[in-house]
Formats: C-alpha cells, sequence, structure tokens
C-alpha cells in the first residue's frame, strides 16, 4: 500500500507546481480576544519575591547594606593612603608619568635632536620619569638602557656595500630589527605616554602597533612634511636646483616618483613612495600632532590629518635668554648655523656677501651636512674668505651665537619652527631671514629681525650691509628678539602647552 504524502510534501508539491501553500490560520486580533483593554501584568517587585528566589536574596542583602533595591553598592570610603596613582596622565597635571621620547637621532646633530634634547631635560626638571629610544650610538646623549636600542644603519654614506644597502632597503619597508627592539624596551619600561618624532627610515612606524596592543596614548611632533610628503621637504627638482612644491599634498605622494625628487633617483623615489604606502595605515593611531607652526598645522589639515587632532606648541628657546646685553661695534660676524643642505640657502648666502663687499666682517658658516665640501667650492669660486668651523654644540654654539653681529638664516624651503633663529633671540641676536613657511611667525621685519624674499642674494646683501653698517638698529632688534624670546618662547610655556596635549590624548585614548 502506498504511503499517502505528509503535510510538508503536500506544501513542497504545490510550490513546485506554482501553487501556494495552506496558510495558517490567522490569529485573530486583541480587540476580536476581548484583550483591548488590559494593561500588561507589571513585573514581580524582587522585595515581594519568593522567600527562596536568588533576586529576593539579592534585594534584601542590598536593603542590609543600606543600598536601593537594585543592588547598587554604596561609594567606598575614602583611602588611607591618599588617591591611587593613575597609570595615564589626569587631566588635572600633577601626577608623574613615564614618558617615553623616540626619535631615530639621539645625539647632537640637527633641530629635531636639540628639540628632543631640551624635551626630555624639561619634562625632567618637573618631575616626570622621561626615558629616550633610537637607534644604538657611542654619541647618544641618553646613557638609561642604551643597549636596548635599535641597531644603528648609515642611509648618508655613499661608500657603504651592497649588502649594507639592502639591509638598509629592509629596515626602510620592514623595520623588523627596530620593531623587535622596540618590542622589547616596552615590555621593560611599560610607560604611560609615548611621544614620536622623526622616526622614518631608521626606525619605522610599525613600532606603532606595539603602542596599540597596550592602549598607550601616542603624541607625534610634525618636525617636517614626511608624512604627506615621500621627500619630506616639498621640493622638486628644477635644472641645477630645486623649487617649492605642493602636489603630493594635492595629487597623492606618487608624484614623488614622477619628478624623481629624493636624490634625483627613481629608485630611491620609488622607495620612498612605497614606504610610504606601506606606513601609511598606522598613522591613525596616533591620538595628537604636535605642529610647531601655525604653517606646518595648515598643511597637515590639507593633507589630511583631522582638524581635532592637531595642537599648534612652538619650541623653546633654549636656556634662560639674557636680555639685552651691549654689543662689539668690531669686529663685525655674521653667523650662519645649521646642516649644510642645499635647501638651507647656504650658495645663496655665500653669493651675497659676495655682492654685499662687507669690509671688516667675517662670514661664519658653522654646521655639517652632505653639501659641505661642495659649499666650501662655491666659496673659494667666488672669493668668499668664510670660516667653516664644522658642527657647533653647547659651550662653542653658545659664544658664536653671544658673538655673532646677526645671523642670517637664508633658507629655501618651507621651514616649520627653526632653532637656529630661537637660539639666537635667546642670546639677543637679531634674525636675517628669509620670508617662507612659519619663520615669519618668529622673525617680524623690523622689530626683531629682517625678513627677505627666499633666494634673492640681492637683498640679502642689502640686509647684511644694513646691519654692519647700523650698529644702533642691531642692538634695537637684539633686544627686541631677547624680549621676545623670553615672553612667547620660553620654557614654562613649552612645558604647559605639551603637558596639555599629553592629557587630552590620555583622555582621547582612554575613551576609545
Amino acid at each position: 500500500m502506498r504511503a499517502l504524502p505528509s503535510r510538508r510534501h503536500r506544501a513542497c508539491g504545490r510550490r513546485h507546481r506554482g501553487l501556494a501553500a495552506p496558510s495558517r490560520p490567522r490569529v485573530p486580533p486583541l480587540r476580536a480576544r476581548g484583550l483591548a483593554g488590559r494593561t500588561p501584568r507589571p513585573p514581580r517587585r524582587l522585595d515581594r519575591a519568593r522567600p527562596g528566589h536568588r533576586a529576593a536574596r539579592r534585594a534584601r542583602a542590598a536593603r542590609d547594606r543600606g543600598c536601593p533595591a537594585d543592588g547598587a553598592r554604596p561609594p567606598r570610603p575614602a583611602r588611607a593612603g591618599g588617591p591611587r596613582r593613575s597609570a595615564r596622565p589626569r587631566a588635572g597635571g600633577g601626577v608623574a608619568v613615564r614618558i617615553l621620547q623616540v626619535n631615530k637621532y639621539l645625539y647632537p646633530r640637527d633641530g629635531v635632536t636639540t628639540v628632543v634634547a631640551q624635551t626630555l631635560r624639561i619634562l625632567a626638571e618637573r618631575g616626570h620619569h622621561v626615558m629616550a629610544f633610537g637607534q644604538a650610538g657611542e654619541r647618544n646623549f641618553t646613557s638609561e638602557m642604551t643597549a636596548a636600542y635599535a641597531p644603528a644603519i648609515d642611509l648618508e654614506n655613499p661608500r657603504i656595500s651592497a649588502g649594507r644597502r639592502a639591509a638598509a632597503l629592509a629596515r626602510i619597508l620592514c623595520g623588523t630589527e627596530a620593531v623587535a627592539a622596540f618590542e622589547r624596551f616596552i615590555r621593560a619600561i611599560r610607560p604611560d605616554l609615548v611621544h614620536l618624532h622623526n622616526i622614518y627610515h631608521h626606525l619605522s612606524p610599525r613600532i606603532i602597533p606595539s603602542l596599540t596592543r597596550r592602549r598607550i596614548p601616542i603624541v607625534m611632533t610634525l618636525h617636517d612634511y614626511k608624512l604627506f610628503c615621500p621627500g619630506y621637504r616639498l621640493l622638486r627638482p628644477d635644472g641645477d636646483g630645486d623649487r617649492l612644491c605642493d602636489s603630493c599634498i594635492a595629487h597623492g605622494p606618487f608624484d614623488a616618483v614622477r619628478f624623481r625628487c629624493i636624490k634625483r633617483s627613481a629608485l630611491a623615489s620609488l622607495v620612498c613612495w612605497l614606504e610610504a604606502l606601506a606606513h601609511r595605515r598606522y598613522w591613525s593611531a596616533v591620538r595628537m600632532f604636535i605642529a610647531p607652526s601655525e604653517f606646518m598645522a595648515a598643511r597637515a589639515v590639507e593633507a589630511g590629518i583631522p582638524r581635532r587632532k592637531v595642537r599648534i606648541v612652538r619650541n623653546a628657546a633654549p636656556g634662560a635668554p639674557p636680555g639685552a646685553r651691549p654689543r662689539k661695534a668690531r669686529p663685525q660676524v655674521i653667523l650662519f648655523l645649521g646642516r649644510l643642505h642645499a635647501e638651507k640657502g647656504v650658495r645663496t648666502l655665500i653669493d651675497a656677501w659676495a655682492l654685499a663687499g662687507a669690509r671688516g666682517a667675517t662670514l661664519v658658516i658653522a654646521g655639517d651636512g652632505p653639501e659641505r665640501e661642495a659649499i666650501e667650492a662655491h666659496a673659494r669660486a667666488r672669493g668668499v674668505p668664510a670660516r667653516f668651523p664644522g658642527f657647533l654644540d653647547g659651550d662653542a654654539k653658545a659664544r658664536a651665537l653671544a658673538e655673532a653681529t646677526a645671523l642670517a638664516f637664508p633658507s629655501r624651503w618651507y621651514e616649520n619652527c627653526p632653532m637656529a633663529v630661537l637660539e639666537a633671540f635667546a642670546h639677543g641676536t637679531p634674525v636675517i631671514a628669509s620670508l617662507i613657511g612659519g619663520i615669519p611667525e618668529i622673525v617680524k621685519d623690523g622689530a626683531n629681525g629682517l625678513l627677505v624674499p627666499p633666494g634673492d642674494a640681492h637683498a640679502l646683501a642689502g640686509a647684511i650691509s644694513t646691519l654692519c653698517a647700523d650698529h644702533k638698529l642691531a642692538a634695537r632688534l637684539g633686544r627686541a628678539a631677547a624680549r621676545d624670546a623670553e615672553r612667547d618662547f620660553g620654557e614654562e610655556r613649552y612645558a604647559r602647552e605639551i603637558g596639555a596635549v599629553y592629557r587630552d590624548a590620555a583622555r582621547d585614548c582612554s575613551r576609545r
């Protein structure tokens, strides 16, 4: 006997034959069932539950403790030993925290290392436990746990072997050794906050996940334009020199490859572009970006960094400003202080000195860098008897600034907040600088210095001749520069503003 198909099979058969399956009987509405006017039963109160019910036992225990019926605990009494130390910087600012400063170089080299050393000292003087991480080296100005630093690599030596070039390329793109060293360092010191500076190439942004996994707030200072320009200078080759370029901000970092912006090499430009693509995703973990100038802040926002993440904190003039000081009429000394790169405009300064014909004056070009031999050759070719004492630091730099009639700073790129200018101000030395980037935010033309168009040797020669001839003007500008350094660029102001940034970063990290 053939079995009859079940209801499920009959419904499936109807669907396959295009027929609708029988619908379930419709439930009558509430009004038809006589329930329209009823109200739902109120929930059972915990204090009226059955005596043996767990909710009733919790309610009775809460009532015995003097708490409301929901079982909330009463506030705990104050701790006998005072408030417990928070693991993150608090908004009050009165708690000492462990702050780690990270930079690829930790020895006196340029303005960035000056800022790092100054920040370490300022924070330590205010009771914080500060540490630094970077590349290992004998010249480092830090001595705590230097054996745990990342191995050093040299990317500026053109005579390194092919094997070291391959290792440097792996460090730039992967950063395996630097990440491993940083992971060990973080596990050992357990910082409350990490402040990043220049970590490109020699270290790596791949160290950032080690911090995000531990929910450590990250702050980063934008010393240059590397985050949105693979060449970091916003310059591109133009004939024998360079010219200003905003193409990477407007169209993306691949324009650095198209124009061969890095060392005029297609391969070097391609490597830096690949580095920018590989590391782009890490920058979103940074809670706050410190822009040392309004110009840098505007460019960062234009490049896509959220405005709420950008804080303007100008660098501090190192040391206590000495105030006004008498100046000698002779000898006249015009000083340049900085790295010897093409974008610093040292060739323009030499050309201007040849045009000025300042008799009895001396041109001192203090610094070091890859362009030193070429700049010395250019000075000899123009017949300029300039002195090249090399890199100056400490007392030698302070003495050179104190003896100078003026500091010449003829930069040709978008300077941020140059430390050489602030150091000159701290010693009461007027500045002759280019009208470019963040320099006009510091140097006020005719008030504490003189401004000239970038790359204009004739205008620079006129400014040099003016200060060498008018001693009263040089003295007045120097006194104004010292006052501005003490009022607008003091260390107390820097400590207060950077502390506020640290607290905002910690607060933002705790909310996420």
